[in-house]
């Protein structure tokens, strides 16, 4: 996956997980005192979506430390061709 292909994927995930929390606490706010199990619930899974949302960014950190890393090894593969033909001409 490319490394725009993930920010483009990684925004679309934060966008779905913006709305879904704002919905989630529209519907607490409008819930009267009668409603306290409903009101709940409805925390216990706006937390929930707030605990993935972090995972969600940790991930995509990772992702991109794992990018930086292939990037080095690519170079210091190339390096390393580079330096291995130099050797095999001179012998």
């Amino acid at each position: 996956m490319a490394s725009s292909d993930l920010e483009d994927l990684c925004f679309h995930i934060n966008a779905k997980i913006s709305n879904i929390k704002k919905i989630l606490w529209l519907n607490i706010f409008s819930l009267t005192g009668e409603d306290q199990c409903r009101k709940s619930i409805f925390q216990k899974i706006g937390n929930e979506v707030i605990i993935v949302h972090e995972l969600l960014n940790k991930m995509e950190t990772e992702v991109k430390e794992q990018e930086k890393l292939k990037n080095l090894l690519k170079v210091m593969f190339f390096s390393f061709s580079v330096h291995k033909i130099l050797i095999q001409r001179n012998l």
